[in-house]
């Protein structure tokens, strides 16, 4: 499924994309859902984490779309940008939020479907590696090969990675089971480690992501033959 939003407050402009991305599916017969949001308030508000192909105008009322970009940015480095503009001189500063392209109005479709092929091929790869999680304050999608560990924490667990450490109302089980496809294998009751991201193993412990973490005795067998699995395996 490919999920896309477009960030537009003319109605029309937003209408002609809407039909241009319904053309576009059924040609390719690939599944998909579209939203679309007059502001980029409402976009921001809204926003579930889960977004692939995000269309934005830059010139809206209260916020523009660099603006919109930027804050999304923040908490999804993945969703593909696209700026669909009359604006062409502000539209070549996308590189400040990584967008993808950019479409000068009026859209045609033929332009319209390479810009597509090309977003919907980067989030076909990214989908294989994407892990969103809920925090207090807000929603994040990671990299999955970017988590060191995973950490047990009351009814909380907290993601350790290369950003930073992200907590989730969540259990280490029901992480286990979603990361599990990922090489991810407890090391003990509290701690989900990610195989690839291992520095150091001895005796009981495991080096990841700079840190020590304990090995039990009741998950060691497991581990280390999960460990010696993993790295033959490569």
């Amino acid at each position: 499924m490919i999920n896309i939003a477009i960030i537009e407050d003319n109605a029309a402009d937003a209408n002609l994309l809407r039909s241009y991305i319904d053309r576009y599916f059924a040609e390719t017969d690939k599944s998909y859902k579209v939203e679309v949001f007059s502001d980029g308030f409402n976009f921001l508000s809204n926003y579930s984490g889960k977004c692939n192909i995000a269309f934005f105008d830059i010139e809206m009322p209260h916020i523009d779309g660099m603006q919109v970009a930027r804050r999304l940015r923040a908490v999804d480095s993945e969703v593909s940008i696209i700026f669909v503009t009359n604006m062409a001189k502000y539209a070549i500063n996308g590189y400040e939020v990584s967008a993808l392209d950019f479409i000068i109005k009026p859209v045609e479709y033929f332009l319209f479907h390479a810009k597509m092929d090309k977003a919907v091929r980067i989030q076909r790869k990214y989908a294989k590696s994407s892990y969103v999680i809920e925090c207090p304050d807000k929603i994040v999608k990671l990299k999955v090969q970017n988590i060191f560990y995973v950490e047990s924490d009351g009814h909380f667990v907290l993601y350790h990675t290369e950003d930073g450490v992200y907590r989730e109302r969540n259990t280490i089980k029901e992480v286990e089971a979603k990361l599990a496809p990922f090489d991810f294998v407890r090391c003990n009751n509290s701690y989900l480690i990610n195989l690839d991201q291992i520095t150091l193993v001895k005796k009981d412990v495991v080096e990841v992501g700079g840190d020590v973490v304990p090995i039990s005795r009741s998950f060691k067998k497991s581990f280390m033959n999960a460990v010696t699995a993993f790295n033959c395996g490569r």
